[in-house]
């Protein structure tokens, strides 16, 4: 119940975001025609104006590929891990991209999402938003960095990620899928938070900053 609560709260937040933020969230296409039912259904599942329905960061997963068979909540239990530990690395070593204020706000009510597809699927989001015809192991898409309003999740963005590429890369690195996904994840919610790599100086900033941030969750990619 409380997954189904999260879950319909990210299609919420991203009603009343829609005219704020660009965004390719597989799920909008919907938005428009249920939004009146999900108004509904949020007023049912807060209890008061000001109070969220969760106090504590969410990665909401969904799987949208057949190529490879997941087990969802080692991975929901590695990403939500991960995330603590980006917004932690952050808050303890600021880097100028996000305030610390802010940050200690995304940690208690942000949404994220984590889309696992085929080279085929991530290659049409590419194409589409990006206007790229080519496969890529990970794309990330910034939502909303503008606080919403009281009790609302905080929709922050969402990653995609190719189980086949990443398993490639997995193999080049000479270690599991498992690490190979923490270090993707990072690499994209990394970039969501403002961090970059199309210059040689920040490249070397954002990559830093990964290796911290992995070793210290356990999953140092070599």
């Amino acid at each position: 119940m409380k997954q189904a609560m999260i879950k319909l709260s990210l299609i919420l937040s991203a009603i009343s975001s829609l005219n704020r933020a660009p965004a390719c969230c597989l799920y909008r296409s919907a938005f428009y025609r249920a939004d009146a039912l999900f108004s509904a259904f949020q007023l049912y599942c807060r209890t008061g104006r000001n109070k969220p329905i969760f106090n504590t960061m969410q990665v909401l997963i969904s799987n949208r590929q057949r190529q490879m068979k997941l087990n969802q909540a080692e991975i929901e239990s590695m990403a939500s891990a991960l995330s603590d530990e980006v917004l932690d690395n952050l808050i303890n070593k600021p880097a100028g991209q996000i305030s610390r204020s802010t940050l200690s706000q995304l940690k208690q009510r942000a949404l994220l999402s984590l889309v696992f597809l085929s080279n085929n699927g991530i290659a049409k989001i590419n194409k589409r938003w990006r206007n790229k015809s080519a496969e890529t192991v990970v794309l990330s898409f910034p939502l909303d960095l503008n606080e919403p309003g009281n009790g609302m999740p905080w929709e922050l963005g969402e990653i995609f990620i190719s189980i086949e590429k990443a398993s490639e890369q997995a193999v080049q690195h000479n270690h599991g899928l498992k690490r190979e996904l923490a270090f993707l994840f990072v690499h994209g919610m990394l970039h969501i938070l403002g961090f970059d790599h199309e210059d040689p100086e920040d490249e070397k900033i954002m990559f830093a900053r990964q290796r911290s941030i992995l070793q210290a969750a356990g999953y140092p990619r070599r």
